[in-house]
């Protein structure tokens, strides 16, 4: 057991989610504004391929800093750090790689980073990093409402935003999205009460799209929700 540490850590290299439910859940596509939590990065990179703009939120800064640096990778053409995340752990003091970090090493997820991140794709993306904006989660803050048309918010019901607080990002991305946008979560089945929180928030399940998302996602239970008022 290693003493507790004040410091943020990274917890998330990359993700075990699969990727084309995300995107395909999502329905994501040119003109579409995705306000997308950061976690290890891979999630907001895959729906920048396709989408208008992507803004990158998150609790945790060391997260934000690793996609951040995920990022310049890229746009630098180095993608052999990008698929192995260990290297510019190493070598980077400001992401501060020690024996602790270690819990944030998914070698599923890694290995999903290499399968899906092919160069053609990391190429489509490099050209389009203009468009994303990696920012601490008071960006939401600045945003008119309707600001975004997709969000991504992970497992965020379940596990970071399970008191469904008014200061939640859940709240506070349903209250940015447009009449009729898209919010993807995971594992919120976990919440027995999450379907009354999502009504309350103006979301409604969209049938089609959670089960084209379940149907490529074995094992996170996703779910799609559309803003109706």
């Amino acid at each position: 057991m290693f003493p507790a540490d004040p410091r943020p850590r990274l917890r998330y290299l990359a993700t075990n989610e699969n990727l084309h439910a995300i995107r395909h859940g999502l329905a994501v596509g040119p003109g579409d504004r995705v306000l997308a939590v950061a976690a290890g990065g891979d999630q907001a990179l895959a729906l920048l391929e396709f989408a208008e703009k992507v803004v990158v939120v998150d609790a945790n800064p060391k997260q934000l800093m690793y996609v951040k640096k995920l990022a310049g990778l890229i746009r630098g053409r180095d993608y052999l750090s990008f698929l192995k995340p260990e290297i510019l752990l190493k070598s980077d003091e400001a992401l501060g790689f020690d024996v602790g970090q270690l819990e944030a090493f998914n070698e599923e997820g890694l290995a999903q980073r290499r399968r899906y991140f092919t160069p053609a794709r990391l190429n489509s993306i490099r050209l389009k990093l203009d468009a994303l904006e990696i920012s601490g989660s008071t960006v939401l803050d600045a945003l008119d409402g309707g600001a975004f048309t997709k969000a991504y918010l992970t497992n965020i019901i379940g596990y970071l935003d399970s008191d469904f607080t008014n200061s939640s990002l859940l709240f506070a991305g349903a209250n940015k999205l447009c009449v009729s946008g898209l919010v993807y979560v995971s594992n919120a089945s976990v919440r027995p009460d999450f379907m009354e929180w999502m009504a309350r928030l103006g979301l409604e399940r969209e049938d089609r799209l959670s089960s084209v998302a379940r149907a490529l996602e074995p094992n996170w239970k996703p779910d799609v929700f559309k803003r109706v008022r």
